[in-house]
């Protein structure tokens, strides 16, 4: 048994903050006690949950990307789940440090998703794919006993904020993109290409000094390969 996992409850180290007014919890999660914490809200009606439909393939691309860095011990990182807890939980605030303590869960809780969701799954298939997994953690960070109104608000909030990074940026950065890092390196020795080349945005207006955009570069260096 996890030392985590008791006979009907779960009790973690949690970080205890405030958002608005309201108490947020904060856990590390193994990957393997990840689908005894965490609810599975497939069956409900859209207007009944706050989460949407699970898309599979975004699932097992989140999935191989795991499976991929955990198999030859490469880099990985995965941003906080973020969800709610239906159910009497109990904090225990550290004397010393008020910010930190413990929770304890009992597993009749039920914690639903509105953040994360192809990600959770995504870490269940890798589960399913690798063992020993017991060390790998994520990050959930857990609101109390919202009503589904209120939940489905802050996915609204989450993803209404999202900006998506641009695709210029993405290869400049992406050091697992062979081509865009093989172009990089060539516009990087060359001073006047370096000069004129566009990193962050796709598009290169009157406005800017640019003259090309990176991924123009690599759009173009991919045909011919």
């Amino acid at each position: 048994m996890n030392n985590n996992q008791q006979l009907n409850k779960f009790t973690y180290p949690c970080l205890i903050g405030q958002q608005g007014g309201r108490r947020v919890l904060t856990i590390s999660v193994t990957f393997t006690e990840l689908f005894r914490v965490l609810a599975v809200n497939r069956q409900q009606h859209t207007l009944e949950r706050s989460q949407r439909v699970l898309n599979q393939k975004r699932a097992t691309a989140f999935a191989d990307y795991l499976v991929n860095a955990l198999s030859t011990k490469s880099d990985y990182i995965i941003p906080p789940l973020i969800g709610n807890i239906d159910g009497e939980i109990i904090v225990e605030p550290s004397p010393q440090f008020p910010g930190f303590g413990t929770v304890t869960i009992p597993m009749s809780s039920k914690i639903d998703l509105f953040d994360g969701q192809h990600r959770n799954f995504g870490i269940l298939e890798t589960c399913e794919l690798l063992c020993n997994l017991d060390t790998q953690t994520v990050t959930v960070e857990l609101t109390e006993n919202l009503p589904c109104a209120v939940r489905q608000q802050f996915f609204a909030d989450i993803n209404g904020n999202a900006s998506k990074p641009n695709a210029a940026i993405n290869l400049a950065y992406d050091r697992t993109n062979i081509l865009s890092q093989m172009v990089r390196e060539m516009v990087e020795s060359n001073d006047v290409l370096f000069r004129v080349t566009d990193f962050e945005r796709t598009n290169i207006t009157g406005k800017t000094p640019y003259w090309v955009s990176f991924k123009a570069f690599c759009d173009a260096s991919g045909r011919f390969i």
